[in-house]
């Protein structure tokens, strides 16, 4: 019995200063002294002005102003586009470091020589033929005069 008094003697000696602040009175005002700072605007966040008082860290804030907004560089090539694969650009704000990015459509194959391979990747092509009405004239002349050859013989 002495030593379960004992245990709980010294708990209460412990808890004593803990016990001071939770009934200490919360109502005495306190008489404020605030340091003021003054927080920048960022490009996306906005500015203010934070005062916080030394004694009891109570604080608030006012003077709000708007973001910058970001302030982007030139378009850059990151990667080129090709004929199988989207290229990638980028742009970066020169205030916060942020980039903002866009991709390149695919390019189109390209078969100069009309070989019926793409002269850049080397991927099979479609050639397409145009003509022009001239052509389907001589055509037309041309497979006349081969009927008519054909006939006459």
């Amino acid at each position: 019995m002495k030593k379960i008094l004992s245990v709980i003697l010294c708990a209460c000696l412990l808890m004593c200063p803990f016990a001071v602040f939770a009934f200490a009175d919360d109502t005495a005002e306190c008489t404020h002294e605030y340091t003021v700072t003054v927080v920048a605007p960022g490009c996306a966040t906005r500015g203010y002005t934070l005062h916080t008082c030394g004694k009891c860290g109570s604080f608030y804030y006012d003077n709000y102003t708007d973001p910058l907004g970001h302030s982007y560089g030139q378009w850059e090539t990151v990667k080129e586009a090709s004929c199988t694969e989207e290229g990638l650009m980028q742009r970066v704000c020169s205030r916060c470091n942020g980039y903002e990015t866009k991709t390149v459509s695919v390019l189109d194959h390209v078969d100069k020589n009309s070989d019926g391979k793409c002269d850049k990747c080397g991927a099979k092509v479609k050639v397409e033929t145009v003509f022009s009405p001239f052509d389907w004239f001589k055509a037309l002349f041309k497979a006349i005069r081969e009927w008519f050859a054909y006939i006459f013989k």
